[in-house]
């Protein structure tokens, strides 16, 4: 499958992602880390399983500023990065890590949304 090429399924069944998430999860619970804080380790790390081991080859890492329209009855987003003068930012202390598939976005830090937004004294979520 080519870099450019889009996969009509995702690229991982929800047991997979469980399993990535919990393995990384405890990686960093066992180096005294704050899994909540781990964005950048869960998406390369996650890459590198992804792309190793589940043989997705173009999984790779992405920093930014990200927005989730979690598609709930209340319209729920989450907004994780900086935002300044209502300008959303990322820079070395505001970002957040995911990881793309072929045009697909795969958040392995997704289950520490709420613990993420409390974290960063940010209301647990927009509703739009």
């Amino acid at each position: 499958m080519s870099h450019t090429s889009k996969r009509t399924r995702p690229p991982l069944t929800l047991p997979e992602y469980e399993r990535l998430f919990r393995t990384i999860h405890a990686v960093v619970a066992n180096e005294e880390g704050d899994p909540s804080k781990a964005c950048l380790f869960f998406g390369i790390a996650g890459a590198y399983l992804l792309s190793h081991h589940h043989r997705l080859k173009s999984a790779r890492p992405i920093v930014g500023f990200a927005g989730y329209n979690l598609c709930t009855p209340t319209n729920l987003s989450v907004f994780l990065g900086g935002i300044e003068k209502s300008v959303c930012i990322s820079d070395e202390d505001h970002f957040h890590c995911w990881i793309e598939i072929d045009g697909w976005i795969v958040d392995l830090t997704a289950p520490l949304f709420n613990r993420m937004l409390k974290n960063a004294a940010m209301p647990s979520a927009i509703r739009c």
